[in-house]
C-alpha cells in the first residue's frame, strides 16, 4: 500500500531528507529498499513515494464553429459580426489550450530504481530509463525538482518528497549528493560544526540514512482504492456507487488524477 498518499510516516519528510543528504555528504551509500515491481537483471529500487507530479506537452483540442443568423439585413450583418468574433475567441481559447505547457497530473505514485523511473498513472504505467535522462534541475528552494529526458516530455515533481527524489536521482545519475552546478536550498545546507561544550557528550552521526516508513495498516478508503484501481472506469464507478458520499470522495482523492475525472464521469453517467 505504498502507492497511496500516506500522511502517517514516522518521519517527516523534511527530515528524511536531511538524514539521506547527511549520510551522503559523509560517504555513504543509497540503501536499497524491498522490490516493489518486478525489476530487471542487475536493476535495484531504491525509493517509493507519492508525490504531486507535472508533465510538459501538447495536447489536441477540438473546438466548434458555426452560427445561424435570421432577420433583415442589418440584422444579419451584426448577427455575422458576433459570430465571427465567438468563433474567433473559441479557436484562440483552442489555441491555448493546446500549446505546450505544464499540465498537472495529480499525486503520482512514483519508484526509481539504478536503471529506470516509473510512474503508476490511474489509466496505466509509464516508464522512463535513468540512461535517456539529461538533466536534473531543482527549483532554487529545493521544493521541486524538473527531469529531462531525450525522447520523452519533461517531469516536474513537487510537495514534500520531491527534494527526496531529487537528491536520489542526483546520487544515482551524477554521484552526487545534489545536482551539479545547483545550490543546495538553506533547509539542506551542511550545518555548522556543533560548539562541544566541556564534559558534554559528541552526538553520534546516524550509521544509515532512513528511507520513508513503511505505512500502517490501511483505511478502507485505502483498500477500496487499491481494488477499484485495478477496474475500468465504468466498473470502478459502479462498485463505488453502492458506497456512501464520503467514502468514494475519500478514495477519489486518493487515486491519480486521470483515472479519478474518468471514474467520477461514469459515477455522474450512472446516477443521471
Amino acid at each position: 500500500m505504498a502507492w497511496l498518499n500516506k500522511r502517517d510516516r514516522v518521519d517527516s519528510p523534511a527530515a528524511s531528507t536531511r538524514r539521506l543528504i547527511d549520510h551522503l555528504r559523509t560517504g555513504g551509500q543509497l540503501i536499497p529498499i524491498a522490490p516493489p515491481l518486478v525489476t530487471r537483471d542487475d536493476e535495484v529500487a531504491y525509493t517509493d513515494i507519492v508525490v504531486t507530479t507535472f508533465a510538459y506537452y501538447g495536447a489536441e483540442v477540438s473546438w466548434a464553429s458555426g452560427y445561424a443568423v435570421q432577420g433583415g439585413p442589418l440584422f444579419t450583418v451584426f448577427g455575422i459580426l458576433r459570430g465571427e468574433l465567438n468563433n474567433s475567441r473559441a479557436r484562440r481559447e483552442a489555441e491555448r489550450m493546446a500549446a505546450a505547457q505544464w499540465r498537472a497530473e495529480g499525486d503520482i505514485r512514483v519508484v526509481l530504481t539504478n536503471q529506470r523511473l516509473v510512474l503508476f498513472f490511474g489509466s496505466g504505467v509509464e516508464v522512463y530509463w535513468l540512461e535517456h535522462l539529461v538533466s536534473v534541475t531543482p527549483a532554487p528552494d529545493g521544493l521541486s525538482v524538473v527531469l529531462a529526458f531525450t525522447g520523452g516530455v519533461p517531469l516536474a515533481f513537487a510537495g514534500p518528497w520531491a527534494p527526496w527524489l531529487c537528491i536520489m536521482t542526483s546520487k544515482l545519475v551524477h554521484r552526487a549528493a545534489w545536482p551539479p552546478g545547483h545550490n543546495p536550498p538553506a533547509f539542506l545546507s551542511a550545518a555548522p560544526a556543533e560548539q562541544k561544550a566541556v564534559g558534554s557528550t559528541p552526538k553520534a552521526r546516524p550509521a544509515i540514512a532512513v528511507a520513508p516508513s513503511s505505512p500502517a495498516e490501511p483505511s478502507p478508503a485505502e483498500q477500496l482504492a487499491e481494488r477499484v484501481d485495478r477496474l475500468s472506469a465504468a466498473d470502478a464507478a459502479k462498485a463505488l456507487s453502492a458506497h456512501p458520499t464520503p467514502l468514494v470522495t475519500e478514495v477519489l482523492d486518493l487515486l491519480g488524477t486521470r483515472k479519478a475525472a474518468a471514474i467520477r464521469s461514469a459515477l455522474a453517467d450512472l446516477r443521471g
